[in-house]
């Protein structure tokens, strides 16, 4: 399977794609239950603005996971590109909803209400995107350094021990309003 997509790739670099084509259709022929394999295809077919064909393999790709995140993401990409919003809207919610960490896929969905004027959406899904993007930057710097926020707010007494069992988001969340308190702390100064 991946000697197949290596000789894909090679002959779509190659502008061979002819035989990209077929590499890409012997991946999915030698088993058709790998949404990998529709994805990789779709995403060769977008590639080749062959947008119909990639919006078979993306559909594919979805009905054998329906929790592929990058496939729920180019299926609505494509809904997007053909005017059908409501169902662009519909997977690229899906895509959020299924990994609400996703990066790409708030970034995405935040492009799409923009396309479409939806101020507020596009404000939301980015604030969202940022939000998490924040977030992995903090949290690489404080592995880099050998501590995790739970750990520095434990030991700074900010939280509680039960505080501390919560989902990441809440943390972000309860930091936000601690750094506004203290905002506000010092602006009453």
């Amino acid at each position: 399977q991946d000697q197949l997509l290596h000789f894909a790739k090679e002959a779509e670099v190659n502008e061979n794609h002819e035989w990209a084509v077929k590499y890409y259709q012997e991946r999915i022929a030698r088993d058709k239950s790998v949404p990998q394999n529709w994805f990789d295809y779709g995403v060769y077919c977008m590639s080749q603005n062959d947008i119909s064909k990639a919006e078979e393999c993306f559909r594919e790709c979805i009905s054998c996971d329906q929790k592929h995140i990058n496939g729920l993401i180019m299926y609505g990409i494509v809904c997007a590109l053909q005017e059908r919003h409501e169902e662009a809207e519909t997977f690229l919610e899906a895509a959020t909803a299924h990994d609400p960490k996703n990066i790409v896929a708030w970034t995405v969905f935040s492009l799409f209400y923009d396309s479409l004027g939806n101020d507020i959406g596009a404000e939301m899904a980015i604030l969202e995107a940022n939000k998490l993007n924040q977030y992995e930057a903090t949290e690489k710097l404080r592995a880099e350094m050998g501590i995790s926020d739970v750990e520095e707010a434990l030991a700074e007494g900010a939280i509680g021990a039960e505080e501390a069992q919560k989902e990441p988001s809440e943390h972000l969340d309860n930091e936000s309003r601690r750094s506004s308190a203290q905002g506000s702390d010092s602006n009453q100064q």
